[in-house]
């Protein structure tokens, strides 16, 4: 179920990205073209192997995480996605 923002964290403790420093997994405003694809895809290397790879993008998507790789996504990719499920749902 989701809306358990912060409180279900231990999957965290799981994660290929633990104890990896951040700048890993986020880019500076610098980072641009081919140089932010790269760093981007390094990050989502690390995270193709992860055994809580859904949960962090479950939790990525809860907290509308507008910055840095979650669940194996940069922001503009979660954004489509959540664009894209809103799309499929009815409002009723």
């Amino acid at each position: 179920m989701r809306g358990s923002l912060g409180h279900d964290r231990e999957w965290h403790l799981q994660a290929r990205c633990r104890g990896l420093p951040s700048a890993v997994f986020f880019t500076d405003d610098h980072h641009r073209g081919r140089r932010r694809v790269d760093h981007e895809n390094n990050a989502k290397r690390i995270c193709a192997s992860c055994p809580v790879l859904s949960r962090c993008l479950e939790y990525a998507l809860d907290a509308q995480e507008p910055y840095g790789i979650w669940g194996g996504m940069a922001p503009r990719e979660r954004a489509a996605l959540v664009h894209v499920n809103r799309g499929g749902r009815s409002s009723a």
